[in-house]
């Protein structure tokens, strides 16, 4: 099957829109840091009207590399977003020959939808959530948690899958899959050197006379850790800023275009409650990725979501009901 190789100029311009944004973003997020730095290290020494005047020096005197690394890195992620996705979440390629069944539904939904085979992935987790992303290039790939593929669920799989591909012409996803890309700078870092200093390593045995001098190097960083924690809030602050002005949430819809070909709604619905009974997957919580799984999985994170980026399950449900007609009546078997 050919790709999808048209993409509508409306792409661009909104991926244009999402640089400046992202640009701007970074400005303001640039501005806070130098601030908090400079009032830190200068209090002791300087009246508030020299901190202003060093931050100020300061914040002009970074923010030209920080623009220009910004704009290199906006342009990179267009061409490598679905790498840097699948490299933030650690997904796991799906070998078809294990997972032939799989492999097969999801081609029939394909077809159905006209349009290419994504690839299939894996993360280890035991919740129940999925995630899909895109480029421009047509390319896509579905991540399921490791749960999900070990119990062989396979009607959740394809409910799941069905939603997601449901909205692979409209484009929305690319738009999501750039903004976690490109939002996931910061968190990225974050990452590597909290695991470089911070996790706990085994040391040669003539070395473990060293180890009590490591906790003090390791509280003199907690500065830098308290800043690069604040960095990697960055893309989950942002992204749904983004999202918000790039597309709209479009759940609903997705749900009635994956249930006009399915035609199983008491199924999907019994998929919804099992992600309501458990969505939190840490590889789609963390960061941007919760913009584009199959439900949010950040919902207990409340403080940290500015806008709403899924509409709540029981709300679907409540529309898949009223859409299909369909009701569910629980039986309690009498013993």
């Amino acid at each position: 099957m050919k790709k999808l190789q048209y993409v509508p100029l409306g792409f661009f311009l909104k991926t244009l829109i999402c640089i400046l944004l992202f640009l701007l973003c970074l400005s303001v997020f640039l501005y806070g840091v130098v601030w908090t730095t400079v009032l830190i290290i200068c209090l002791p020494r300087y009246i508030w009207t020299d901190i202003g005047i060093v931050q100020y020096k300061s914040y002009i005197i970074l923010l030209i590399p920080t623009l220009l690394w910004g704009l290199w890195w906006a342009i990179y992620v267009i061409k490598h977003q679905n790498k840097i996705v699948l490299n933030k979440t650690k997904a796991i390629h799906l070998p078809e020959e294990n997972h032939k069944e799989i492999y097969q539904k999801i081609s029939l939904i394909t077809r159905a939808f006209n349009i290419p085979m994504p690839k299939i992935y894996q993360v280890d987790d035991t919740g129940v959530n999925s995630l899909m992303i895109s480029d421009k290039e047509g390319e896509s790939a579905l991540i399921f948690s490791s749960r999900l593929i070990a119990n062989n669920n396979i009607k959740d799989i394809i409910n799941m899958a069905t939603f997601h591909l449901s909205e692979v012409k409209s484009h929305s996803n690319m738009y999501h899959t750039y903004i976690i890309a490109l939002t996931s700078c910061f968190s990225l870092w974050f990452e590597l050197i909290v695991s470089r200093f911070f996790k706990t390593k085994e040391l040669p045995f003539h070395l473990e006379v060293l180890r009590p001098f490591l906790y003090p190097i390791r509280f003199v960083l907690l500065p830098l850790i308290a800043i690069l924690s604040i960095f990697a809030l960055y893309d989950r602050l942002i992204a749904p800023i983004l999202s918000f002005f790039l597309s709209t949430n479009n759940a609903f819809k997705q749900d009635k275009k994956a249930l006009m070909l399915l035609q199983t709604p008491s199924s999907y619905i019994e998929t919804l409650y099992k992600v309501q009974d458990n969505p939190r997957v840490s590889a789609f919580e963390n960061g941007a990725t919760f913009i584009s799984c199959f439900q949010d999985p950040t919902d207990h994170l409340t403080f940290l979501k500015l806008i709403d980026t899924h509409p709540n399950i029981e709300n679907r449900i409540q529309k898949i009901k009223k859409e299909f007609k369909v009701y569910f009546i629980y039986e309690k078997e009498e013993k």
